[in-house]
C-alpha cells in the first residue's frame, strides 16, 4: 500500500467525494466556479482525471488495473494538481497554464482536446467544460499589435504579461492555444497614455510645488491612475488631463462672483510658514465653503484664486501638510518663503549630484530652517508692512535682522505678536 503525500490529500479527498454519498458529492460540485457547478459528478470527475493525464505526459491513457508504485505517486499527485487546477478554472485559466510543468507539452495536448484533433476520443462535456476557459480574438489580441498600440517592444508586453501588469486570455488560434493581451485594456491604456500629463507639468499648471500636487492626490481631490502596467512605466503619480479638468471644474463650481478685500491664494500662501504648506486642507476649504473665493480670469491655476484677506487666519491656523524628503530648489524656497535670488542662504541643505543635474534639498534641513526661521518675506505677507516699515518696527523692538531669513520664528512671535495676523 503507498502512503500518499500530506499534502495532497486534502484534494484528493474531494476528488473520492465526487463517488461518494450524495451529500459530500453535492458539496464538493458546490465548491466549484460558477461554470463548471453546471456539469454532474461523472464529468467533473473525468475531466479530472484528463487534466492529470495532460500535466503528466507519461501516465497511460488508460489506468491500468495495476500501477507500480512510481505511477500510483505520480498518478496522486498529478490528480491532485489537475483538481487544483480545476477548482479555478475558467477565471485563472492563462496563470494556471503558465504554471503547468512542461507547459508547451501541456498547451499542445489542451489545444489537441478542445479542438478535437486528439487521438483519445473524450466526452463532450469534458471538452465544453475545458473549452469554457478559453476566449476568443474579439477579446484578446496578439502581442505584436498590443505592442504597436502603447507604444512599447513586443519583449516589454510579454514580460508584463507574465509577471501579471497586463491582464490576458487564453486563446485558441490556428488549432493550438496562445496566450493574448486583454483587448479592452490595451485600448484603454492606450487612451490614457496620451492623456497623461507628467505631474511636474500638472503641479506648474495648478501654480504648485510637486509636494502639493502630491497632497491632493493623496487626498483623493484630483484622480490618479493606479493600473500596475502604467505605474511601471513612469516615475511618480499618473495624472490625466481629464482627471485635472475634473478638478478645475469642482473648483469653478464652488467660486462665487466676487470675494471682499480679495487677495490671491499664492499671497495668503507666502504668510504660512513653519513646514510645508497644507494644500489639501486648504483645497478641501475651498471645496466645501468654508474659504469664499472668486476666479482670477483668464488665468486658471489653483494659485490665482482670489480669497478674502479675513481668511487667512483660517489658513494660518492649519498644521503644516505632507512635505518630501527631498526638494527642487523652487520648491525649498516655497517651503522656507524665501526669493529665489537668496539661493545662497540654503545652499548647506544641498545634497551631492552626480554632475549636470539640478539640485536637489535635503527635507530634513529644509522643515528644520522652516519650524526655526521666518523669512522677511512672510513677515511682510503676515504684517502687510513694507520692507522697510517692517525693518523699522522690529529694531524698535529689539529685532535686528540682517539677512531675510535670519529672524527665529519664536523670537517674532513674542516680540511682534501684535503685528502678526
Amino acid at each position: 500500500m503507498t502512503r500518499v503525500d500530506e499534502g495532497l490529500r486534502p484534494a484528493l479527498r474531494e476528488v473520492a467525494a465526487l463517488v461518494s454519498s450524495d451529500d459530500e458529492r453535492a458539496a464538493v460540485i458546490a465548491a466549484l466556479p460558477e461554470p463548471l457547478r453546471t456539469f454532474d459528478a461523472g464529468v467533473v470527475l473525468e475531466t479530472t482525471t484528463v487534466l492529470a493525464r495532460l500535466l503528466d505526459g507519461s501516465l497511460p491513457a488508460r489506468n491500468p488495473m495495476r500501477l507500480d508504485i512510481d505511477h500510483q505517486r505520480r498518478l496522486a499527485a498529478a490528480t491532485a494538481e489537475a483538481w487544483s487546477m480545476l477548482k479555478r478554472w475558467p477565471g485563472d485559466a492563462v496563470g494556471l497554464i503558465d504554471l503547468a510543468p512542461h507547459r508547451r507539452d501541456f498547451e499542445k495536448a489542451l489545444s489537441r482536446l478542445v479542438c478535437g484533433t486528439s487521438r483519445d476520443s473524450q466526452m463532450p462535456e469534458v471538452v465544453q467544460l475545458l473549452g469554457s476557459g478559453l476566449a476568443d480574438d474579439a477579446v484578446a489580441m496578439k502581442i505584436k499589435p498590443a505592442a504597436w498600440a502603447l507604444g512599447v517592444t513586443e519583449a516589454a508586453i510579454a514580460t508584463a504579461r507574465s509577471s501579471g501588469l497586463l491582464k490576458s486570455h487564453a486563446v485558441v488560434r490556428h488549432g493550438l492555444i496562445r496566450i493574448g493581451i486583454d483587448r479592452m485594456e490595451v485600448q484603454r491604456l492606450g487612451a490614457l497614455k496620451l492623456d497623461r500629463v507628467g505631474h511636474h507639468r500638472a503641479a506648474v499648471d495648478l501654480g504648485l510645488p510637486t509636494y502639493g500636487l502630491l497632497q491632493l492626490l493623496n487626498a483623493d481631490l484630483i484622480e490618479r491612475e493606479h493600473h500596475p502596467w502604467l505605474v511601471s512605466q513612469y516615475d511618480g503619480p499618473i495624472v490625466t488631463a481629464t482627471g485635472l479638468r475634473a478638478f478645475r471644474d469642482r473648483l469653478t463650481a464652488a467660486a462665487r462672483p466676487h470675494v471682499e478685500r480679495a487677495v490671491s491664494l499664492a499671497s495668503m500662501a507666502m504668510a504660512y510658514g513653519g513646514g510645508p504648506k497644507p494644500w489639501a486642507a486648504i483645497v478641501q476649504l475651498l471645496l466645501a465653503g468654508d474659504l469664499p473665493f472668486a476666479l482670477q480670469e483668464p488665468c486658471w491655476r489653483l494659485t490665482s484664486l482670489l480669497l478674502s484677506r479675513h481668511s487667512l487666519s483660517a489658513i494660518l491656523a492649519l498644521p503644516p501638510g505632507g512635505g518630501s524628503t527631498e526638494y527642487s530648489q523652487a520648491e525649498a524656497h516655497e517651503v522656507l518663503n524665501l526669493p529665489v535670488k537668496h539661493a545662497d542662504r540654503i545652499a548647506h541643505a544641498r545634497l551631492p549630484t552626480d554632475g549636470g543635474g539640478a539640485w536637489r534639498l535635503n527635507g530634513k534641513i529644509v522643515h528644520h530652517l522652516a519650524r526655526e526661521r521666518i523669512s522677511r518675506a512672510e513677515l511682510m505677507a503676515r504684517t502687510g508692512l513694507s520692507v522697510k516699515t517692517l525693518d523699522a518696527l522690529m529694531r524698535a523692538r529689539g529685532i535686528h535682522v540682517t539677512g531675510p531669513l535670519d529672524c527665529r520664528r519664536d523670537v517674532a512671535s513674542q516680540q511682534i505678536a501684535d503685528l502678526l495676523c
